[in-house]
C-alpha cells in the first residue's frame, strides 16, 4: 500500500510502499482519498523512539471496503465508506 507515513524516529514524514496490514477479523478498507488535519500535526509532535513505526499520517479516510468479517456489521464487501481512523492511533 502506498501511504504518507514515518517509517523511524526522526524522519520526517514521506510517502512510502508499506505491506497491507493485516486484517484477520477486523474490516480492510481500501483507502481512495485520505485527509490530513490539525490532529496528524499534533500525534506526529509526540512520536518518540519508542512509538510504534511505520506511523501513518492521515486520519480522515473515504474508501471502499474490501474484507468484512463474519457477523451483522451492516457492511458488506464494496460499500463505500468514509470515518476516521483512531484505532490505536495515538502515541502514548
Amino acid at each position: 500500500m502506498r501511504a504518507f507515513a514515518v517509517r523511524s524516529f526522526g524522519e520526517p514524514p514521506s510517502v512510502h510502499d508499506l505491506p497491507v496490514p493485516a486484517a484477520d477479523g477486523t474490516v480492510l478498507i481500501r483507502v481512495r482519498f485520505a485527509g490530513v488535519n490539525p490532529l496528524d500535526s499534533n500525534l506526529l509532535g509526540r512520536l518518540t523512539a519508542a512509538s510504534s513505526y511505520p506511523f501513518v499520517v492521515g486520519i480522515d479516510f473515504a474508501g471502499v471496503a474490501e474484507r468484512v468479517p463474519a457477523g451483522d456489521h451492516g457492511l458488506q464487501a464494496g460499500d463505500r465508506v468514509f470515518g476516521i481512523a483512531m484505532a490505536s492511533r495515538f502515541v502514548s
